[in-house]
């Protein structure tokens, strides 16, 4: 236990964690399935911080069964190699963790969580489920075509949802998450490797900065629309629906966009100016970073219109998250500022003592972003997890 004790920076005694019993957990990047990064879990300021420790490269982190997951690499080691870990949610003392992959130039992996079960991908397609309270592995799956996986997963309704591509072609993955026995397939015209698809219960979601977008339904055998060129080649994005909306970024400079679809029909609907990282969605409110002024945009989803902005310290860079009346935004400055949701005013703020950094889809590592569950806000930053949490 001496060298779990060696990754531990402080732990924060005071209070106890608490969150409401129907929330639900941070369970795939941007917070759930449809990455809309927003809960109704209502934190009470101010925060509190918990605990903090050093880690290389930790991705998006899952918060579950009392538990904070992330993909990162190993304290001390000069060696890539990537491993997945479990740290107690109160104490940030390590639960267990495991290798993800016996080949040390494997970097890149990212988790899913779903009833109990982790499901974390590696970039070479190895799939697999691992039992969350222990770290025991239930079962393993090779995907076809082993190269450029770089999509973070998502699990809904006992199925994992997957992407692949590279420069000349792509593939969608539907996997049972009971046996990894492979459910269905697509061949994909666009090269979505960098895009963990958008999942509802009727619903996937493919998109990438053409823009290009695709809707299926739950089982992946039906393709209801398709929005775009088959010739398109551009890197995926990660779609973001909420309800009947669908938003696909295009962070192409010098012009890049955030682009509105009606998710049931796909009719393009508007583009708006300045897309950045994954937007932020509740109800009819949307937030998103506009990269180009780098500001924080809130506008109405009905009409688009402003309803304020705010540009912070003039380095915001993070995907903004919602939980309950408060918008969560990091700064390239170590920066964390909560906003009110309905006036852009500042609520609390505090640093982290290190910066934070751009959401990378598609990069060396698995992105990171910010994520709120059980009464917990998880912070990873390229060589650390801050966590804080509050008391009711």
């Amino acid at each position: 236990m001496r060298f779990f004790n060696a990754l531990l920076i402080s732990i924060g005694l005071a209070g106890t964690l608490i969150g409401p019993a129907l929330a639900e957990p941070a369970t795939a990047f941007q917070q759930n399935p449809r990455h809309d990064g927003a809960t109704l879990e209502q934190p009470f300021l101010p925060l509190l911080k918990r605990w903090e420790l050093n880690i290389p490269n930790p991705s998006y982190p899952i918060i579950a069964q009392g538990k904070v997951f992330v993909t990162a690499g190993y304290p001390d080691n000069p060696r890539p190699e990537i491993a997945v870990w479990a740290f107690d949610g109160l104490t940030g003392r390590p639960a267990w963790s495991r290798p993800v992959a016996l080949d040390s130039r494997v970097r890149w992996a990212a988790p899913a969580y779903e009833n109990g079960m982790l499901f974390v991908l590696d970039e070479t397609g190895l799939l697999q489920a691992i039992t969350a309270e222990t770290g025991q592995l239930r079962w393993k799956f090779q995907l076809p075509t082993p190269a450029d996986f770089k999509s973070p997963p998502v699990a809904l309704n006992g199925r994992v949802y997957i992407s692949r591509g590279d420069s000349l072609s792509g593939a969608f993955y539907v996997i049972s998450a009971q046996s990894g026995r492979l459910i269905q397939s697509q061949p994909a015209p666009i090269t979505s490797y960098a895009a963990s698809p958008a999942v509802t219960p009727t619903a996937v979601y493919f998109a990438n900065r053409c823009p290009d977008a695709y809707r299926f339904t739950a089982d992946l055998k039906q393709v209801k629309w398709h929005y775009g060129s088959p010739n398109c080649n551009g890197p995926g994005v990660t779609p973001v629906v909420a309800g009947r909306t669908l938003y696909v970024r295009d962070q192409i400079w010098p012009n890049p966009s955030l682009f509105k679809f009606d998710a049931v029909t796909g009719h393009l609907m508007a583009a708006l100016y300045g897309g950045g990282p994954p937007p932020a969605i509740r109800g009819n409110q949307l937030v998103f970073l506009n990269e180009i002024d780098r500001r924080l945009e809130a506008r109405r989803v009905d009409t688009d219109d402003y309803q304020w902005l705010f540009s912070g310290d003039g380095g915001l860079i993070t995907a903004p998250i919602i939980a309950g009346d408060w918008v969560f935004v990091g700064s390239e400055s170590g920066t964390l500022f909560a906003l009110d949701i309905a006036s852009g005013h500042i609520v609390w703020q505090a640093s982290v003592d290190v910066p934070f950094d751009r959401v990378e889809e598609g990069g060396v590592y698995a992105p990171r972003g910010l994520a709120v569950a059980d009464g917990l806000l998880v912070l990873p930053t390229a060589r650390r997890i801050t966590v804080y949490h509050w008391d009711k």
